[in-house]
């Protein structure tokens, strides 16, 4: 599969998009960062919980754990 590198600048434009309007509306922010970490839950099992509910929307279907540990890994690398 391969995409153009047009197409491909303007799939990332769109993204910024949605981002900046997203991050722009505290209660849009506060809904998809969600839960955030406590003293029960430390940061990395919150970002696995809001990875795993973004992954059930996105490919509409359960988060496998695999899919859901393929991001954390770019988490833990952050």
């Amino acid at each position: 599969l391969r995409v153009s590198d047009t197409l491909m600048e303007k799939y990332f434009a769109a993204a910024d998009k949605v981002v900046d309007k997203l991050f722009a509306n505290d209660a849009a922010k506060a809904k998809l960062l969600n839960p955030k970490p406590d003293a029960k839950l430390t940061e990395r099992e919150a970002a696995k919980k809001i990875l795993a509910t973004l992954v059930r929307r996105a490919f509409r279907r359960p988060a496998a754990d695999a899919d859901v540990e393929r991001l954390l890994g770019f988490y833990d690398k952050a």
